[in-house]
């Protein structure tokens, strides 16, 4: 007999005993297999090793690893009991894990054995007992041949290394770290449970069990990858340690228990795994063109987002971790650069010794890098290569600061920097570091040493972090903070940030000096609010210094945020805004109605914002200030002074028409420079400057005041005059000006050079640029541009301009919202003095969110209740089943086994399903039960249901550009986007019921939701009391009108509605009227006008297309029915975020089209809609003539 002969035979013939026994069990066999492996091996002389892993589970890794002598795994073997189906057990959810992972995997049941390579099955063997052919086991002998000449192919992209290692990253965070996390947490104690509750209670609050996985298997992945990219030669696990640097601390605590100690053997066979993975990649090839490979190359960076991508792309969108495409990144760092040149007067701009420079949310440090990049080749160039080791010992390592919370940016970031100074010719020495802290920036605590036991590095780079947080005055804070709606950042110093003028910078809760009013501002907890507020309080405690960041763009014309922008204006004295576009959320184009995309793989759209604060410290203690304008300075004094002449305030025009000419005997010069000022008007014999102030100068005193010092100190005399001095007292204002030129001017200081003084003159290196605040009136320091396109548009744009270069246009924030953007709205001041929707309705709120709409709402009652019995059926439909039925799951305050004990237990369940609004025209029914609701709105919701009734529907704001159409009815309670696609609507009722629990009692005693003053001013405006109903149809006829809606499109798109009640009452009672028609089409009171709309054909009524053909006015839902008639205007027109005909079949598709007589009305009513709106159009001409003044 053969040696393979007998080694089969003996395998086959003790597997065969074994089964025999009754207490078998599949661990049984393992020493049988691994003995056929070893033996195999032997023979055909491929050393191996084999560890056979314990699993208490159905996860962890297979139950048998290989590897060589060199530590490299071969593969893995999964076993199953004797006779296993395992066609089946291929199909289970733990082998795909495995078959996802693992590229070399065995599946036997010890008589099978099927292997498969990178997830697919290539080769099959079987042996049989007693007899097994020589052809089976020449087959098992070349299976076993196959799976042990295993090796990792040469890994050459940064692409596939990141999707290799996210596979087995991914299986050690759900397989291993999870599992043994949980046993851990038992028994409160352990490695993984000592770094768990040191990271949930100092770095992220509120972090989970899931997290805290995720967050340590990347920073075992990123650990690895750091120290091997150091040392390729032999890497392994136990290798790690001695390659991460020993001033990263952290990571160091982390690979002291990874490398050092002993962890669960499941653990170390899946790093040594990853370990295997890094060591058949090509590093060198992978990393040779890092910074070398034209703009935007960062392999480093592009691997992270490659990785996310692969390993978790919820994680990825959750936190906001998308990487900054260079070209904006270049684009903000050579504007501050450009900044602390001329604004600050560093000349050396970012590589200056007196810059401190932070980023707050660094991620993987691509702008640290950038500035560093920046300021190292302008300084040699400038100064010679020989000046590098000083730069970066004396100023990039002591004066650059980042701080990251995530770990595994924090290993990337650190390991990133060090391959930027090795290329740049500086690498750091074993005792240097980069300054990248592993911190919350919103958590303010410092950390003591003793408070974490065997994690003291976390302590210490609290402790330094904290020092910069508190105590380091920082002059440029950049960077790219998250954007999270609900933020998780939330504590006693950010609500004092956000709420409280600290340290004088005044809160964002509060604008012109009152509470901001948001029954809802939750926006303003956004995580890039909070950081934007970090570095403008950190600026404003500094009292000089640069913000630069980019973020979501929703802070510069949403009305909540303006308390922000008047606080920002506060601060700063020069502020550019870039507002880059893409929100596809607003469905965003560029003005030639081409596409517009996002700079990032986001909905969101974002925007640049660069804001400057000025060293305010007096003249005599601060630089040499100059009459004349620096020539450095002049390049942007320039353009926008004669911006100014062409564009003055009327105020300024005015004045000037007395000035001009010599008409008071000296020659007056309008928008002239001095030092890096922009004075209104200039004489220069009597050395007097005139300044015309408007209403921005009551918000920007102090600095005001700080100008006029620098001026009075160079020998000028400064008379201010508001804009109401000169447009109501011209003459009183020219008298005052005559009796300053008679006087004899004081001597300038210093001396003027040659020459005009409004001419350039060379720079000393010490001037700063002046402040566009230049009394013109509002806005005057404010400055936007915009960029739309194609994203690499964008990008080649932003790596071909400048600050300088950017077209940005001087805006004038106005209140009370102070926004960021042009307005072009005429008669504005008109419209904002009309009240609004809700000021008119005072009771109000958004509209029903269920967070479970597939159970809570149906399209009728009987599908509803068939629901809910289901739903109260505990004994007879587990939880489970019910879940996946209607995508109900588990969330924080609540649970799925509650819900459904209590409403079993609710003997009143049926009186809890009510009609709802769900979408235009579409009502449907909700199981109004606060056992299933999230938020039922019932302070509002209930007086939609406890008698008659009608409210209207509109939002807030609309997130998208074009025309403005949100506006309908409801006789119901409503869902929250009933109308608006994007944003949040809001439900005005008409009346309010002093009970819902006995409408019939109090039916009476209904009352309208006006506000106190508004009936009683129209009837003093009318000579009649207007009926409520009157008032609703007014209002809803103005929403409705087209001229209406055009000329305030940007103002109905920014906030609520404001209504302009006409002075004359019949005209109030035709449009009323009007409106009341309106109401009654959409409510479908009654059968609306026949317009030809039918419903044709015979056969199935099934709903299974939507297809409109607008030369046969003919919308098709089958091959067989259509709706004709329908013209192509009726079927175009939108309420709302939604085509109304459109929307309501293709939410039915797959459904019966039962109602098609409802379908015709609503077809109906939407033709004679539009001729409403035409009468409407009409009427409104004469409605802002005169109206009514509240």
């Amino acid at each position: 007999m053969t040696t393979q002969s007998n080694r089969l035979a003996s395998y086959v013939s003790d597997i065969a005993q074994l089964t025999q026994r009754s207490d078998a069990r599949e661990e049984s066999y393992y020493t049988i297999l691994e003995k056929l492996l070893l033996d195999t091996a032997k023979e055909i002389q491929r050393p191996i090793h084999v560890t056979i892993l314990p699993k208490p589970t159905e996860g962890g890794n297979p139950d048998f690893r290989v590897w060589d002598d060199s530590y490299k795994v071969i593969g893995y073997i999964e076993a199953k009991a004797p006779g296993t189906n395992l066609k089946q057990a291929e199909r289970s959810t733990q082998l795909q894990r495995y078959l996802h992972t693992f590229p070399n995997l065995i599946l036997t049941d010890f008589y099978k054995f099927h292997l498969y390579r990178n997830g697919s099955s290539i080769e099959e063997a079987t042996l049989e007992h007693p007899v097994t052919p020589a052809q089976q086991g020449a087959a098992l002998d070349r299976l076993l041949t196959n799976f042990f000449a295993f090796a990792l192919p040469s890994i050459e992209t940064p692409e596939a290394l990141a999707k290799e290692l996210a596979r087995r990253t991914r299986f050690l965070r759900d397989e291993v770290i999870r599992p043994e996390l949980a046993a851990q947490l038992s028994q409160k104690k352990g490695v993984l449970y000592g770094f768990y509750t040191a990271f949930q209670q100092y770095l992220i609050a509120g972090l989970t069990e899931e997290q805290f996985a995720d967050l340590y298997a990347q920073t075992i992945t990123y650990g690895l990858f750091a120290a091997w990219s150091r040392d390729q030669s032999g890497f392994n696990r136990k290798l790690a340690h001695s390659y991460i640097p020993a001033t990263i601390g952290i990571l160091l605590d982390v690979f002291n228990y990874i490398s050092l100690k002993t962890p669960p053997l499941q653990m170390q066979v899946i790093i040594d795994d990853i370990a295997a993975v890094l060591n058949a990649a090509n590093v060198q090839k992978i990393l040779a063109t890092y910074y070398n490979q034209g703009k935007g190359a960062d392999p480093i960076l592009h691997f992270y987002e490659t990785f996310l991508a692969e390993y978790d792309p919820a994680t990825r969108e959750r936190r906001g971790v998308y990487y900054t495409p260079q070209p904006v990144v270049n684009y903000i760092v050579r504007a501050v650069h450009e900044l602390l040149q001329t604004r600050f007067g560093f000349v050396d701009g970012l590589a200056d010794e007196n810059v401190k420079l932070l980023d707050p949310a660094a991620g993987t440090l691509t702008f640290p890098a950038a500035a560093i990049q920046l300021a190292v080749n302008e300084f040699v160039a400038k100064y010679g290569a020989g000046v590098k080791a000083n730069l970066l010992r004396n100023h990039i390592l002591p004066h650059f600061f980042a701080f990251e919370l995530l770990m595994a940016p924090y290993a990337i970031g650190h390991m990133k920097i060090g391959f930027l100074l090795d290329a740049l010719g500086m690498p750091l020495q074993s005792d240097q570091r980069f300054q990248f802290f592993l911190t919350n920036t919103l958590e303010m605590e410092d950390l003591q040493q003793t408070q974490i036991p065997g994690l003291s590095s976390l302590s210490e780079e609290s402790h330094q972090a904290a020092q910069v947080k508190n105590d380091d005055t920082i002059l440029v804070i950049l960077g790219n903070p998250p954007y999270s709606g609900i933020s998780a950042n939330q504590n006693d110093w950010t609500e004092q940030l956000l709420k409280t003028d600290l340290d004088g910078a005044p809160s964002y809760y509060t604008v012109d000096g009152q509470p901001l009013g948001e029954k809802n501002p939750k926006w303003l907890q956004d995580d890039y609010v909070k950081f934007l507020r970090f570095a403008q309080w950190k600026i404003h405690k500094a009292g000089r210094g640069i913000v630069a960041m980019i973020t979501n763009h929703g802070y510069l014309d949403n009305p909540t945020f303006r308390g922000m922008r008047q606080s920002l204006l506060t601060t700063f004295d020069e502020i550019y805004l870039l507002d880059l576009h893409g929100n596809s959320l607003k469905r965003e184009t560029a003005p030639d109605g081409g596409p517009d995309e996002n700079v990032f793989d986001i909905r969101q759209g974002v925007a640049i914002g660069i804001f400057v604060k000025y060293d305010r410290r007096t003249p005599s203690n601060q630089q040499q200030y100059q009459w004349q304008t620096p020539a450095e300075v002049w390049r942007y004094t320039g353009p926008h002074a004669r911006e100014l002449r062409k564009n003055p305030t009327l105020a300024e025009d005015t004045l000037w028409q007395r000035l001009r000419h010599g008409q008071l005997g000296v020659k007056f010069r309008r928008q002239h420079c001095i030092d890096r000022f922009i004075v209104d008007f200039y004489a220069r014999e009597p050395r007097l400057i005139i300044e015309v102030d408007g209403p921005i100068h009551e918000t920007q005193q102090e600095y005001d005041a700080w100008r006029q010092s620098v001026l009075e100190h160079l020998g000028y005399r400064v008379l201010r005059f508001t804009n109401d001095d000169v447009l109501a007292n011209v003459e009183g204002v020219i008298q005052v000006i005559s009796e300053a030129i008679a006087e004899e001017p004081p001597p300038l200081t210093p001396p003027p050079l040659t020459g005009e003084g409004h001419a350039p003159s060379p720079s000393t290196g010490t001037s700063i640029p002046p402040s566009p605040s230049t009394g013109r009136g509002q806005g005057g320091g404010v400055y936007h541009a915009d960029l739309y396109g194609l994203r690499e548009q964008k990008y080649e744009w932003l790596e071909t301009h400048t600050l300088d270069t950017t077209d940005y246009r001087c805006i004038t924030p106005q209140a009370p919202y102070y926004f960021f953007v042009p307005r072009q709205t005429a008669n504005l001041q008109a419209y904002l003095s009309w009240p609004r929707i809700n000021e008119l309705f005072p009771v109000n709120s958004v509209g029903i969110v269920t967070a479970r709409d597939a159970f809570a709402i149906a399209f009728d009652e009987t599908e509803l209740k068939s629901r809910i019995l289901q739903f109260q059926n505990i004994q007879g439909l587990p939880d489970d089943i019910l879940a996946q039925a209607y995508g109900l799951k588990d969330k924080a305050g609540w649970s799925l086994a509650t819900a459904r004990k209590r409403v079993q237990a609710d003997p009143h369940w049926q009186t809890k399903i009510h009609p709802i609004l769900y979408r235009p025209f579409d009502v449907r029914s909700i199981f109004y039960h606060e056992a299933v609701i999230e938020r039922p709105r019932a302070e509002v919701m209930r007086h939609m249901l406890a008698g008659e009734n009608v409210a209207l529907v509109l939002p807030r704001r609309v997130e998208h550009t074009g025309s403005w159409q949100h506006v309908f009815l409801a006789r119901t309670p409503i869902e929250h986007v009933a109308v608006s696609l994007k944003t949040i609507d809001y439900c005005f009722p008409l009346y309010l019921y002093p009970s819902a629990t006995n409408p019939a009692m109090f039916h009476t005693a209904k009352q309208a939701n006006f506000a106190d003053w508004l009936l009683p001013t129209l009837t003093a405006a009318y000579g009649f009391t207007p009926a409520p109903e009157q008032v609703l149809a007014y209002v809803y006829a103005i929403c409705y009108s087209p001229t209406y809606r055009q000329n305030y499109a940007e103002e109905l798109r920014t906030d609520f509605p404001r209504i302009p009640f006409t002075s004359d009452g019949k005209l109030f009672q035709a449009i009323a009227a009007q409106g009341q028609t309106l109401i009654e089409l959409h409510l479908l009171r009654t059968p609306p006008p026949a317009q030809g709309v039918k419903y044709q054909g015979q056969g199935s009524d099934q709903i299974e297309f939507v297809r409109y053909d607008p030369s046969q006015q003919r919308v098709a839902i089958n091959r067989d029915k259509y709706f004709e008639g329908i013209k192509p205007e009726v079927w175009e027109y939108r309420i709302g975020g939604y085509q109304v005909l459109e929307k309501y079949l293709k939410d039915r598709k797959g459904r019966t089209m039962n109602d098609p007589v409802r379908y015709i009305h609503i077809a109906h009513a939407l033709a004679a809609t539009i001729n409403v709106q035409a009468i409407i159009d009409q009427l409104y001409a004469h409605v802002e003539q005169q109206t009514v003044q509240f």
